[in-house]
């Protein structure tokens, strides 16, 4: 199998500590999807904002899969 390098999580947030979802999506990720997030049709693989960590992930803070969590410290 290809070797994969795991996604790092977006500024602010970690993985889940959902062990059996981490190991679903990243197997995802490493054998059928490329890299490409798995929870978005086919058809938008092509497409880099789709890349793990995805652009609404990284951007809205908001990740579809559930793979990442956001920390929010209060101060």
């Amino acid at each position: 199998m290809k070797q994969y390098k795991l996604p790092t999580p977006p500024d602010g947030a970690m993985y889940t500590n959902n062990t059996k979802l981490l190991n679903s999506i990243f197997e995802a990720l490493a054998t059928k999807t490329n890299g490409m997030c798995p929870c978005v049709p086919s058809y938008l693989h092509d497409n880099e904002d789709y890349r793990c960590p995805c652009k609404q992930a990284k951007e809205n803070k908001s990740c579809k899969c559930g793979i990442f969590v956001w920390v929010w410290i209060k101060q």
